[in-house]
């Protein structure tokens, strides 16, 4: 700990010193500072085992930490005021609740959700974030209940005032729990950061760009967009019927998210033509990719067509496996794992492939199924090289399947041959199944234009980061959206 006035170390602490060197161990850390800034406390975690520290800034000293209060410690928790510390129980969130603090004894016990907690400015309420499928929830710690969430995680309370982000992008300022705002505050434009989704129509006419809050969509011979509620996935058709899958909130304060809608809109006329309430059950999650949803639970995954209301298909997710979702689904496998295997020895390619390598634990199988019928297109064997490999996207341009993986590095694998073509760093950001053709970011914000043999055909630079683009029906034009809301149409060779 540092007096950054002075530059003086006021204290240090080594978690787990007792056990060895912290360095040996990947350590999960946290700590907070009490709200007058008395107290500071922090916590560090490995394999199953929880470390505390805590040290108390106007006497410069490390009290001793109160026995129940230190087994209860893991990741989460809050100060409630200088003497007070609200713990959500890492082995029991029922044995969760209120300790005073430094002496641990406990005060009040109820159930807290085991997730990051963080405090107030001032107030008895704790914020939960996320909090499930909510960015946030609040938590009234004399009620022992959560009266609020949201799908927005700018949240803050003082007493009994509330800050919270409105559906607009600004802020409302709310007093008790009424949901009308007594002021508000637009804020000024600022540049989009990641989306969570974006959809764009084949003439390139019409584009909706979602973020985690809100979303607009836009007409694009028009200057104005119209801001709509944040939503995922989605389809326009060839006609100009967008459908998607959008949050549904209540006003106020909380505009907690309840459901969410399936919505299908005329866009040419404007005019809303059906609307259906999605709930997922426990342990299933539901998401619109094109114009196909997905239910995924822990053994299966599902696909049907929205559009056409068509059947669709299902398939048993063996375990372990791990599922990514594009524009196909691929089924990644450990070349261990039985069905893997089996697949492997039928390949002659895939064994030659397979037969040099000397560390196979980190190697693993990835199969690709068509979105539409669940056929196998093909399969494609990953290398960790010793590294963590973790798969970030996948995307089908024709018959090429290109993969991005943790380090930003674009892999594309010849379904056919059951072969790595070549490799691409950057990240794919649209794919054209026409022509074939894939657009590729660099990490200097290039855009490449790719053919099917990995051959460059075009290139654009700009002066701000493309944050999103696609192709046209014909794949002869390109779109690109900028973060500062600019939109390009290129004409492709």
């Amino acid at each position: 700990m540092l007096n950054l006035e002075t530059s003086t170390v006021l204290a240090s602490y080594s978690f787990f010193s007792k056990q060895g060197s912290a360095f040996d161990w990947a350590l999960e850390s946290d700590g907070v500072f009490a709200p007058d800034g008395s107290s500071f406390l922090a916590t560090a975690q490995r394999s199953g085992c929880c470390d505390s520290w805590g040290f108390e800034i106007s006497h410069k000293a490390s009290p001793s930490i109160g026995k129940a209060l230190k087994t209860a410690l893991g990741m989460h928790y809050a100060f409630l005021g200088p003497d007070q510390i609200v713990v959500a129980d890492r082995r029991d969130p029922k044995g969760s609740g209120v300790y005073s603090w430094p002496d641990g004894k406990l005060i009040e016990r109820f159930t807290i959700p085991d997730s990051p907690l963080s405090a107030v400015t001032r107030g008895a309420v704790v914020l939960i974030r996320p909090m499930g499928e909510y960015a946030v929830g609040a938590l009234s710690v004399p009620d022992k209940r959560i009266f609020q969430v949201s799908s927005r995680a700018a949240l803050d309370r003082f007493d009994d005032f509330e800050a919270a982000e409105r559906s607009t992008g600004g802020i409302g300022l709310y007093s008790g729990r009424k949901t009308q705002p007594i002021a508000t505050l637009e804020l000024p434009e600022a540049d989009l950061g990641n989306l969570r989704s974006a959809v764009h129509s084949p003439d390139l006419q019409w584009i909706a760009l979602s973020a985690s809050s809100r979303s607009i969509l836009w007409k694009l011979d028009q200057a104005q967009g119209v801001p709509l509620a944040p939503f995922s996935g989605g389809y326009i058709s060839p006609e100009g019927v967008w459908t998607a899958l959008f949050d549904e909130t209540e006003g106020g304060a909380a505009e907690a998210l309840r459901s969410r809608e399936l919505v299908s809109v005329d866009l040419p006329r404007q005019m809303r033509l059906s609307a259906e309430k999605v709930r997922a059950q426990p342990g299933q999650a539901i998401s619109l990719v094109g114009r196909y949803e997905i239910s995924i639970t822990y053994d299966a995954v599902s696909v049907r067509d929205r559009i056409t209301g068509a059947p669709g298909w299902s398939r048993h997710l063996p375990s372990p496996s791990a599922l990514h979702i594009g524009n196909v689904v691929a089924l990644r496998l450990p070349i261990q794992d039985p069905v893997a295997a089996a697949i492997i020895r039928k390949s002659p390619e895939l064994s030659e492939w397979l037969e040099p390598l000397s560390n196979r634990i980190g190697a693993s199988l990835l199969e690709v199924l068509e979105l539409a019928t669940g056929k196998s297109l093909g399969h494609a064997l990953l290398e960790d090289h010793g590294r963590p490999f973790t798969v970030r996207e996948v995307l089908l341009a024709g018959s090429t399947l290109f993969v991005r993986d943790n380090t930003d590095r674009t892999l594309a694998y010849a379904l056919g041959k059951d072969d790595r073509t070549g490799i691409q760093v950057g990240r794919v950001m649209a794919a054209d199944p026409v022509r074939s053709l894939v657009a590729v970011q660099d990490p200097q914000g290039h855009i490449t234009v790719l053919d099917p043999s990995m051959r460059q055909i075009a290139g654009f630079d700009y002066p701000r980061n493309v944050i999103y683009a696609g192709f046209d029906r014909d794949g002869k034009r390109l779109l690109m959206v900028t973060s500062a809301q600019e939109a390009f149409i290129e004409n492709l060779p």
